[in-house]
């Protein structure tokens, strides 16, 4: 990362970002949370969790606070990989809430081991798991959207739009959307049988993938990174737009957030990107820990006009920052990069990556060839 984008975010950021540690469970490790706040302030909090990171199976806890500071564990095994016979499930991670209509919507990582007779951490695939409750305390594992090596995902609007960053598809890894309306009614068709434990039990039911992706948003030049993905579940601010987060995973290692505005009408579009760090690794908890130099957001509320960013810490513990709405939005303003040049960078990276796009049958193949003519 260009030293001068540090330079920038300790400008901006330095004496408005408040950071605090929330959960150290000292036993094993939580970190990469997400969220939900209910109308009447009580926050739900759905934690990754694990014993260790040599060969570890993660599953998602649920903490409640009425203060967003004091949690306490309510369910240890929230959401936890099911029991099959044909697959070999590694765990569901970084869980993303979005409550579309009547359902709340967990979207997390599920790994697949790829090798069942001698399975290995270094060996496994990413697919975005999905659970659906009816409450924000509930949730009902589904199934795997039938997409290898695809992970960071939340549901968006009204269709829904799933937003996802697959693996494989091109490279650096980028963020995605397709349209989830075929998924999403599958998924809501198996949740009365997921409640009465009557799915499938040789494997897991592969639900619909999006279709006619788009790219929603390739990494900028001087991000330097290795990857990219959809940081928490985007949170509406009005006038169909809603804050959106970004994890970097820049080179030399480190996983820092920036911010944005996403405006979802007849699909979803950044309308702007700040191009500057809004949180990076530079506190113990985030530099010192079973992986170091994280800042892994999975999660943001608002509460009383401030935005709150729920994140893991050097995967080991969970934090959050805190920063005045009004103040993000008006930085962003001034230093954001405009819906063009977000587009003039998405069609430099679809043609860097043309060969691995051209054949790809889950891609909107109409808008591909338009930035390809």
């Amino acid at each position: 990362m260009d030293p001068k984008l540090v330079e920038m975010h300790r400008k901006l950021f330095s004496n408005k970002l408040q950071k605090r540690l929330i959960l150290d469970e000292r036993e094993g490790v939580v970190f990469n949370p997400g969220i939900y706040r209910s109308e009447d302030g009580k926050y739900y909090l759905y934690a990754r969790t694990s014993t260790h990171h040599v060969n570890y199976t993660s599953w998602i806890r649920l903490y409640e606070s009425e203060d967003g500071i004091n949690f306490r564990k309510t369910k240890e095994f929230f959401l936890y990989p099911p029991y099959t016979i044909e697959e070999y499930i590694y765990g569901f991670e970084d869980d993303r809430c979005s409550k579309i209509n009547e359902w709340w919507v967990h979207t997390h990582s599920t790994l697949l081991a790829n090798d069942t007779e001698s399975p290995s951490r270094k060996n496994y695939s990413d697919y975005i798991g999905v659970s659906l409750g009816k409450k924000a305390d509930e949730a009902y594992f589904v199934g795997i959207v039938d997409i290898s090596d695809d992970k960071n995902s939340a549901l968006v609007g009204d269709k829904p739009w799933l937003i996802h960053r697959p693996v494989t598809w091109s490279k650096p890894p980028c963020i995605w959307y397709g349209d989830f309306g075929e998924g999403f009614k599958q998924a809501q068709a198996l949740y009365p049988k997921a409640k009465e434990n009557k799915l499938p039990y040789e494997r897991l039911v592969r639900i619909t993938p999006p279709k006619n992706n788009r790219i929603l948003l390739a990494p900028l030049d001087e991000w330097e990174v290795y990857k990219i993905g959809l940081g928490a579940q985007p949170i509406y601010i009005g006038n169909s737009r809603y804050l959106f987060t970004v994890h970097v995973r820049s080179i030399p290692y480190q996983y820092w957030v920036t911010v944005g505005i996403l405006k979802v009408k007849d699909e979803p579009k950044i309308e702007k990107l700040l191009p500057i760090p809004l949180c990076i690794p530079d506190t113990p908890w985030e530099i010192i820990g079973d992986v170091p130099k994280v800042c892994f957001i999975c999660g943001v509320t608002l509460a009383d006009g401030k935005v709150e960013g729920w994140y893991g810490a050097a995967d080991t513990r969970i934090m959050k920052f805190e920063i005045d709405l009004d103040y993000i939005l008006s930085v962003i303003e001034e230093y954001g990069i405009t819906e063009e040049k977000i587009n003039e960078n998405i069609e430099k990276y679809v043609k860097e990556n043309r060969d691995k796009l051209i054949n790809n049958e889950l891609i909107d193949q109409e808008w591909l060839h338009t930035i390809l003519q």
